[in-house]
């Protein structure tokens, strides 16, 4: 069973109404793992994104993906980034990688759309009341997920396509 899917059985099994969503990070170690976090006021419940090095890394302009573009887009709806909305208790700037940041937000969303997907499946009367800082506002996420979906994975796909037939 997935993250996701263990979360939708607590949830379940919890009889749960409402949750919030955010980004989060937590010590394990010597690492901080970013996670998609769901909480219902009482439990909290993580599905880890990634443990990012968080070095900080300037774009040349030589990179396969137009890694400043996409951001640029996601900063035209939530300025300067979309860290301090969806994890307002992050402790770490990512944004200074924006490669990494984009790798996060896409590991996010992508946890954002399982769990909206297995709600749907199963039935659930689960709202979303917050996200991060603000109050769920599904406009303004799917604009955001389509700019991760469509842009970012869009051109990971693409260069995976074109890296296979270099071959």
């Amino acid at each position: 069973m997935s993250v996701i899917g263990s979360i939708i059985k607590a949830l379940e099994n919890e009889r749960t109404t409402s949750i919030n969503l955010s980004m989060d990070e937590e010590r394990v170690g010597t690492l901080n793992i970013v996670g998609f976090c769901v909480s219902d006021g009482e439990k909290k419940y993580r599905a880890p994104i990634s443990a990012p090095t968080n070095d900080r890394y300037d774009l040349t302009g030589d990179e396969r993906v137009p890694y400043q573009k996409i951001w640029d887009d996601l900063r035209g709806i939530l300025a300067p980034s979309p860290f301090p909305v969806l994890g307002p208790e992050l402790k770490r700037d990512y944004s200074v990688n924006i490669p990494n940041a984009l790798h996060l937000l896409d590991g996010w969303f992508q946890n954002l759309h399982s769990l909206e997907e297995q709600i749907r499946e199963k039935g659930l009367s689960v709202a979303i009341e917050r996200v991060g800082s603000q109050r769920y506002n599904e406009r303004l996420l799917r604009q955001l997920g389509e700019i991760v979906t469509d842009q970012y994975q869009g051109y990971l796909l693409q260069d995976a396509t074109v890296k296979v037939r270099e071959r």
